[in-house]
């Protein structure tokens, strides 16, 4: 099989470098700035590290390659796409990994869709600077399956979640509210805790709540219980507010907590649900929907 890269940066060269290792050698990359003095030695090393073989533009890249990956910035997916989109031959598997909108891969998967190219709208599930080519990823669209069948071998870990466009994007940057959420939420608590001198008394209570239950069990009882308490917390986090901006600390993640609360209140699920919590996240997500 050979594999051709549309960009060459750190997350396509880490996955090229595995695949190398792992038995695949015949790889080839063109990255749009490897010609530019800022960056074409970087490009270059890359390039060398995993075998690759640079290429000078779309049209060559094509007509070598049997599947390609794109991995490139997400404002830059279609533009790819519609570059190399007339030298695409009929078969080859085209696979966007950019963190695409599930919009933008449907316009991807558009842009494609007469030539014959099978498309994979692709999520990287993690970060291929430590994993390289076993970075798990998600796959959807007509060539997911296919991409799994030629992957595999080289060690790649793909999970194909089926054929529509957009769901592997759609997870992926879901996901993201959660994992930088609580990342910007963990930021915004110990700034203020350093700030008070209280940050080992507050990790703490913190640590023996989250420690204490599963994450399906914390997330049962968070979104279950806010539904009916939201007008009672939103109060509290007024005073978590007014602290922090009297203190002249950064207030916005709490200020958009605030905002989501004071929202689900309005909503009045207290009344409609006579007090009572739904049974699990799922309810949650129905009502919400």
């Amino acid at each position: 099989m050979k594999l051709g890269f549309i960009g060459f940066g750190e997350a396509a060269s880490e996955i090229a470098i595995g695949l190398h290792s792992d038995g695949l050698k015949t790889i080839f990359a063109y990255d749009v700035m490897q010609d530019d003095p800022r960056f074409s030695q970087k490009i270059l090393a890359n390039a060398q590290r995993a075998g690759a073989t640079l290429v000078q533009g779309f049209e060559e890249l094509a007509a070598i390659s049997d599947t390609i990956f794109s991995v490139v910035p997400p404002n830059c997916a279609t533009d790819a796409a519609a570059a190399i989109r007339p030298f695409l031959r009929v078969e080859t598997l085209y696979v966007d990994l950019s963190s695409s909108t599930p919009a933008g891969e449907q316009a991807i998967s558009e842009i494609l869709n007469d030539t014959g190219a099978l498309f994979v709208d692709g999520a990287i599930m993690g970060a291929p600077k430590n994993d390289q080519n076993k970075v798990p990823i998600l796959a959807c669209g007509s060539g997911a399956a296919k991409m799994k069948d030629e992957m595999t071998p080289y060690g790649m870990i793909i999970q194909v979640i089926g054929e529509k466009v957009g769901a592997a994007s759609a997870i992926k940057l879901i996901r993201s509210i959660y994992m930088k959420g609580s990342a910007a939420l963990a930021l915004e608590m110990l700034n203020a805790a350093g700030h008070f001198g209280v940050e080992d008394a507050v990790v703490e209570s913190v640590r023996n709540t989250m420690d204490s239950k599963s994450f399906l069990q914390t997330l049962n009882r968070l979104s279950t219980s806010t539904l009916i308490h939201a007008e009672r917390r939103v109060h509290e986090l007024e005073g978590s507010v007014q602290m922090l901006e009297e203190a002249g600390l950064d207030a916005t993640m709490v200020k958009a907590v605030y905002q989501k609360h004071a929202l689900i209140a309005k909503k009045h699920f207290k009344e409609s649900l006579n007090g009572e919590a739904p049974a699990d996240w799922r309810v949650v997500a129905e009502l919400l929907n």
